[in-house]
């Protein structure tokens, strides 16, 4: 049996494009289909199941998607819990009508994987206009699922105009027991009053 001799105790680094005098000890150029686990070492990646065919039906059944029909798209899993599992699939486009988010439960129901019925806002699928997978950033936060297209510029959105005189600060530095403090502020003809008493149980 032939012995292996190795100078690196391990390949657990990861990959790294630094030039190969700049990289740590147990990193490596690229990695194809290989999962590096601190406990068992360098091994090959897990293999796949085929499980079910995702088809574009609300809630079961439908046709199934085209070969090309995602191609492009963003995919994403959310994982609330174990009974809420999920995978979903953003298809940009530069035609409104057909940009579109797919989300399919992970969780069989009677044996069948259900597609969610998406309900869009007004003008929402102008934001999916970007056409590469890359344009897409997908964050999960508790229950909500927040999408940002990066081909999208941001900008401030215009401030509410503001009134002279219509803010004040009133400060009472000292205050006397069972008295009532009163502030009448008039704009225009209206006069406000706010009153305050230092009573206990009054206010």
């Amino acid at each position: 049996m032939a012995s292996v001799t190795q100078t690196v105790p391990n390949f657990l680094g990861g990959v790294s494009n630094q030039p190969d005098d700049k990289k740590l000890p147990g990193q490596v150029r690229e990695a194809i289909n290989a999962y590096p686990d601190p406990t068992f070492g360098l091994q090959k990646r897990p293999g796949l199941k085929y499980i079910a065919e995702l088809k574009d039906g609300v809630p079961s059944g439908g046709t199934a998607f085209d070969n090309n029909d995602l191609d492009i798209a963003k995919w994403f899993y959310v994982n609330r819990d174990d009974d809420e599992k999920y995978v979903g699939c953003i298809v940009g486009n530069a035609t409104e009508a057909d940009a579109a988010i797919h989300v399919w439960n992970t969780v069989a129901d009677s044996g069948v994987y259900k597609k969610s019925a998406i309900t869009y806002g007004t003008n929402t699928r102008q934001y999916l206009n970007a056409l590469n997978s890359y344009d897409y950033d997908v964050l999960n936060v508790r229950d909500q699922t927040i999408i940002t297209n990066k081909t999208k510029v941001v900008t401030a959105v215009a401030g509410t105009a503001y009134n002279l005189k219509r803010n004040a600060t009133f400060l009472v530095t000292l205050v006397e027991y069972s008295a009532k403090y009163q502030i009448d502020i008039k704009i225009g003809g209206t006069t406000y009053t706010s009153t305050y008493d230092t009573k206990a149980g009054d206010s």
